[in-house]
């Protein structure tokens, strides 16, 4: 909980991922948990990158029509771009792993039959 309170995701995802290889096969639930947990950081990380690039690109449009240098922005941009090539990387490495593959199907298996129940 020290990394949720101090925002270190980083920190966090890589206790996470240490953690999920100390399971079992056995131990779907707290896989499950675990894998849905490192998903939805994943996806935060990923979301905030995009808006930081979205942020850039206003400011670079914004100064280009005060015909401002612009390579300071440049070099921010190429830097979240960067960023956010690595973590797409590791989102995919992560979600590529045969054990995760097994939760997700399962669960977005149950979760389908679980909403056809309710809504049909």
């Amino acid at each position: 909980m020290k990394f949720i309170n101090k925002r270190e995701n980083e920190a966090l995802k890589a206790y996470l991922i240490k953690k999920l290889e100390t399971f079992r096969s056995q131990d779907v639930t707290q896989i499950t948990l675990i894998a849905t947990w490192l998903v939805e950081i994943f996806l935060n990380q990923m979301n905030e990158l995009h808006e930081q690039l979205q942020q850039i690109r206003q400011q670079q449009q914004q100064q280009k029509d005060k015909n401002v240098s612009q390579q300071q922005l440049q070099q921010n941009q190429q830097s979240i771009e960067s960023e956010l090539k690595v973590s797409q990387d590791e989102f995919r490495q992560f979600i590529s792993q045969d054990h995760i593959k097994v939760v997700f199907l399962f669960f977005s298996t149950i979760s389908v039959f679980t909403l056809n129940l309710i809504f049909f």
